[in-house]
């Protein structure tokens, strides 16, 4: 192909043609200059922020946008100065959008942080405290988090400007210890038993060693001067004896002013009968006298502790329900709905079922919900405990916090998506995989004999009819078949789940089959 060889005049008219062509774009630019600014105006308004998204529907007004920073930020050009007052008076961002945007976001949290201080709240720095239903705890914490790494910085200010101190709040054992101490010497209002249970959470075990000597032997010392006792710092277990348990149970039948069996004999069975094997001849006539002095009848010890089934448990439920003269109050059935009846829901008969959602419907005048057993404002709580739980734990173990998870994975559906994620995404920081929530379900031994037979039978996967092909199409199920190859006694225990017919199939196949050993093994029983 010939290239045509242009002349200076055809140059020079094409160069006139294009200045003329970028003349008539300006002049349109500038006259719809104050039209684009107008629809800026109503973006903002809108957005709240004067970053344009690349897939707006406006294309129009995204170029514009785009044009407007690409001129300011611009070696050379400038921006007539009209309107550059005219962009500046809405606080139009010339720089990186995603800075606007988190500028943006950062206001709002300070916003909130200041109105919970107006209003007196107690506000903390960990992912359980919420404010107005926001999650400002967790703002707090990842503030914190950033800061270590030198990031957020002008966040903290911020925050410190609004007079609150983010240390004073953290979960680090010597802020711990000093807020411990400050109640400990000023808190009048809190009794013994609360800071001994609060002492236990906080500092027994491994966590006591993150704790300074100098603060330890403070809050000691602050301990001796107010309960007149040494503090120890090792955990204290106490072991009930035999008499323990009987002077206990004794004492409080002839301290309640109107003992019943209904309040005595559960305790009886649950607490004394269940270890029954301890007590000694004496222990047991002293206990007898006591119960037959406060309700005239004999003790019995030869009791067999039995768990009701399903049905009965439900009958009771149901009889209470349909009892008018039973003052229970909705809570209460409610929480006995969720520790006895709904675990029972896969063990009972429809028409047990069928009773309780109508006896509840008469007494309540409202449909029992089987489906949710815990609010869901518990499963968040939950769940932000988690976060906060494995963001700090430095020594975290990977399968204590599964089993966590997999409790959890029962009303994941009650999670928000941004928090499933915020999950997923620690976890993957703390232990480098993906989570899996839902546990993976063990196959018994019949549950592989039917897939097994669903696979023989298979005419997609399987068109020949074979018992055993390969891994490529038979998977995890071919390292579980292969082994009844060339094993006959352990294909043996499986053998009387198949046809004559099948294990001649097998036997063609190469496998051991004896039919004899089969019938011996399943009468065996194995």
């Amino acid at each position: 192909m010939i290239k045509k060889v242009l002349s200076e005049k055809d140059i020079a008219k094409r160069k006139l043609s294009s200045d003329k062509r970028k003349i008539e774009q300006k002049k349109k630019y500038l006259a719809e200059w104050d039209e684009m600014f107008e629809r800026m105006k109503s973006y903002k308004a809108d957005y709240g922020k004067t970053t344009v998204n690349k897939d707006y529907l406006d294309q129009k007004l995204y170029r514009w946008f785009r044009k407007q920073k690409l001129i300011y930020n611009h070696p050379t050009q400038k921006l007539p100065k009209e309107h550059l007052e005219k962009l500046n008076s809405i606080n139009f961002y010339f720089g990186d959008g995603h800075k606007e945007q988190e500028e943006i976001t950062e206001n709002k949290w300070m916003a909130l942080l200041k109105d919970a201080i107006d209003s007196g709240e107690k506000i903390y720095t960990n992912h359980r405290f919420r404010y107005k239903g926001q999650g400002l705890g967790t703002f707090l914490v990842g503030v914190k988090q950033a800061n270590k790494k030198g990031k957020k910085l002008r966040a903290r200010k911020k925050i410190t400007a609004l007079g609150f101190e983010l240390d004073a709040h953290g979960r680090e054992q010597t802020v711990v210890a000093l807020r411990f101490l400050g109640n400990l010497e000023n808190n009048k209002e809190m009794t013994k038993q609360s800071f001994q249970a609060n002492f236990n959470q906080k500092f027994i075990e491994h966590k006591k060693d993150d704790v300074p000597e100098g603060i330890k032997q403070a809050i000691s010392d602050a301990w001796f001067d107010r309960f007149g006792e040494e503090r120890t710092w090792t955990k204290i277990t106490r072991l009930k004896s035999a008499d323990d348990f009987i002077n206990d149970f004794v004492k409080d039948l002839f301290k309640a002013e109107n003992p019943t069996l209904i309040r005595f004999f559960p305790r009886f069975k649950h607490s004394i009968l269940k270890r029954k094997s301890m007590f000694n001849a004496e222990q047991r006539t002293r206990l007898s006298n006591a119960w037959r002095e406060c309700f005239g009848a004999d003790l019995d010890w030869d009791i067999e502790i039995k768990r009701h089934n399903p049905e009965v448990t439900c009958s009771y439920f149901i009889k209470d329900l349909e009892n008018k003269n039973k003052t229970t109050s909705k809570q209460k059935f409610k929480q006995r709905f969720k520790k006895t009846i709904h675990l029972k829901r896969k063990a009972i008969s429809k028409e047990t079922f069928n009773k309780i959602n109508k006896a509840w419907e008469n007494r309540f005048g409202e449909k029992l919900n089987w489906n949710i057993v815990t609010s869901d404002e518990d499963v968040h709580d939950q769940a932000l405990k988690f976060l906060d739980d494995l963001l700090t734990d430095e020594n975290a173990k990977k399968s204590a916090y599964l089993k966590r998870v997999h409790r959890m994975s029962k009303f994941k559906n009650h999670l928000s998506p941004e928090l499933i994620k915020k999950v997923n995404a620690l976890w993957k920081l703390r232990f480098d995989e993906h989570l899996i929530w839902y546990p993976k379900k063990k196959l018994s031994e019949e549950d592989r004999i039917k897939l097994w037979k669903k696979f023989r039978y298979n005419v997609k996967k399987n068109p020949k009819g074979k018992w055993i092909t390969g891994p490529k199409t038979m998977g995890k199920l071919y390292t579980w078949a292969n082994r009844f190859r060339n094993n006959k006694y352990a294909l043996a225990t499986v053998a009387f789940n198949f046809t004559e017919d099948e294990l001649k199939e097998m036997k063609r196949e190469g496998f051991l089959v004896d039919i004899n050993l089969a019938k011996k093994a399943k009468e065996l029983n194995i």
